[in-house]
């Protein structure tokens, strides 16, 4: 809320609150420290290199927060109560408590007789409604999944398949990544940086037993030669196309997967728009005037902006060093990019009417 408030105050009427300035240099953006934005009393620690963050809506109206820690293999739960504005994972007192082993999910149904969680965690999709989490690796081409009831009852991991994705030709690595679903509820696609190949998924539940992933169809991304790096992937908010990133070659492909004759996701390479070396994740959004397609460029310190209907690289937006995780909320017309490199997020002005259209006008961070 702060940081909505404080970034449409500055592009209203200029106003600079304590603890921020003018950035010299670009004359739109404004820089405050991050501390302004902090709940302060509500700070947790995970494991060692986490990576993505995934958010539940639970049926009392409060969240639940995943993320996926790749140093000490893990999938971290944390309940965020909105009243209070809190988060707890157990980790007990103390300026920086550590989330417990309870919300440290690493072995397979909480059995130690079980199998761990497969390594180098990286990527989820959080399925609120369904009531599940998806779980890619970096690693063992591996994908996981965690079943996260939405009554706020404690999630479990409750099955894995490993070896989903044949090994990259030169590093014999196998890897998935990128996961979303085409509609809530729906199939998951999970996509791959060892294998030009999409994998579909379903989630089996059979009264009590633990609901278990079971792989659908598959489909060869050879519309654009060879694409066996894939990255993020998201879908239209109608679920009719797939906007997959790639970096080999570095390009953005838009799918139809609207629903044929037999039922079935068409997954046909519909366009095609050429991107940055170095993309990865990638969100979409809609202003008003249409969907657009988010890309952040990690090397080059940039998002990429993608109109996917005409296939045209609308805008490119220089946001910091290190672009890595991207979000995008609709109701304020903002973008918020975490870059990596410099330990600061770009807020993005995203209205199509301003006359600050795509230009960072926040930087948290100093």
């Amino acid at each position: 809320e702060s940081v909505v408030s404080t970034a449409n105050d500055w592009l209203a009427s200029g106003t600079v609150p304590a603890d921020c300035e003018k950035d010299p240099t670009v004359g739109s953006t404004l820089i405050c420290n991050e501390k302004l934005f902090i709940e302060a009393e509500s700070t947790t620690r995970t494991g060692n290199f986490a990576s993505e963050l995934g958010v539940q809506l639970l049926d009392s109206g409060d969240s639940r927060l995943f993320a996926a820690v790749r140093g000490d293999p893990s999938l971290t739960w944390i309940d965020y109560d909105t009243s209070s504005r809190s988060l707890d994972c157990g980790g007990g007192g103390g300026d920086l408590p550590r989330c417990d082993d309870d919300h440290r999910l690493s072995r397979m149904r909480n059995d130690a007789e079980l199998g761990g969680l497969a390594r180098e965690p990286f990527g989820l999709y959080v399925d609120s409604s369904a009531g599940h989490v998806f779980i890619t690796h970096l690693a063992e081409g591996a994908v996981s999944l965690a079943d996260a009831p939405s009554d706020g009852s404690p999630p479990y991991l409750s099955d894995a398949l490993g070896g989903v994705f044949e090994p990259d030709f030169n590093t014999r690595v196998r890897s998935s990544l990128g996961a979303a679903a085409r509609l809530p509820g729906g199939r998951v696609y999970v996509t791959s940086r060892s294998e030009d190949r999409v994998q579909m998924f379903s989630v089996l539940r059979i009264g009590e037993q633990p609901p278990a992933l079971v792989p659908g169809n598959f489909f060869f991304l050879r519309g654009v030669e060879p694409s066996d790096d894939g990255r993020g992937i998201q879908f239209s908010a109608d679920g009719e196309q797939a906007y997959i990133v790639n970096r080999s070659p570095p390009m953005l492909q838009i799918l139809d997967t609207s629903i044929d004759e037999a039922g079935a996701p068409r997954n046909e390479l519909a366009r095609a728009v050429e991107l940055c070396p170095s993309a990865a994740n990638v969100t979409v959004g809609d202003m008003g005037r249409g969907e657009r397609v988010y890309v952040a460029c990690f090397t080059e310190g940039q998002v990429w902006v993608v109109e996917p209907k005409s296939a045209t690289l609308e805008s490119i937006i220089v946001v910091g060093r290190g672009p890595q995780a991207l979000t995008v909320s609709n109701a304020n017309q903002q973008l918020y990019v975490s870059n990596y490199l410099e330990d600061t997020v770009a807020v993005i002005d995203v209205n199509p009417d301003s006359t600050t259209k795509n230009r960072v006008v926040l930087r948290l961070g100093l």
